[in-house]
């Protein structure tokens, strides 16, 4: 929750080689929406990626950081992660 515009910055790398995985940035109602499955629209997305970088700036709200492998049902994945609000 953040009561200020304010930068979301940070950079994650897969551990291994796979599974690659997409790092979003979703606002509660399209949390909700990834969340059931449905069509959603991203603040930001990285795609699937084995290394990621992202810096977005948002207006108030509530925000959620989501690391995504959906795509990988079979594998698990691990990531070396940081982040911070600026």
């Amino acid at each position: 929750d953040l009561n200020h515009r304010s930068t979301i910055n940070g950079n994650f790398r897969v551990v291994g080689k796979d599974p690659w995985i997409a790092c979003l940035i979703l606002d509660a109602s399209n949390y909700q929406k990834w969340r059931a499955g449905t069509d959603f629209t991203a603040i930001t997305s990285t795609g699937l990626v084995p290394v990621g970088r992202v810096s977005r700036v948002v207006d108030p709200g509530t925000y959620f950081l989501v690391f995504d492998n959906r795509s990988s049902q079979e594998k698990n994945a691990v990531a070396d992660v940081s982040f911070s609000v600026e």
